[in-house]
């Protein structure tokens, strides 16, 4: 997870599902990976982020006791 450039933190977000948020977003912003955990994001893509945390956990939260969903979780 090195880099050798600066890095500015922007944002940040808790959330009881960090490992699925995570897959979400790398899933969602696969085409602009650049290294490993390092993405190339526009202005845009970066706003877009909270609203699409919060649409997941929102099906997350809709979907948890479905035995089938469950297991994404892990």
């Amino acid at each position: 997870t090195g880099n050798s450039g600066e890095i500015f933190l922007c944002m940040k977000h808790w959330t009881k599902y960090p490992f699925f948020i995570e897959r979400k977003l790398h899933s969602k912003f696969s085409k602009n990976r650049i290294m490993n955990e390092w993405f190339m994001l526009e202005t845009e893509d970066v706003n877009q982020i909270k609203d699409i945390i919060r649409k997941e956990e929102e099906l997350i939260e809709i979907m948890k006791d479905n035995p089938f969903f469950v297991k994404q979780l892990r």
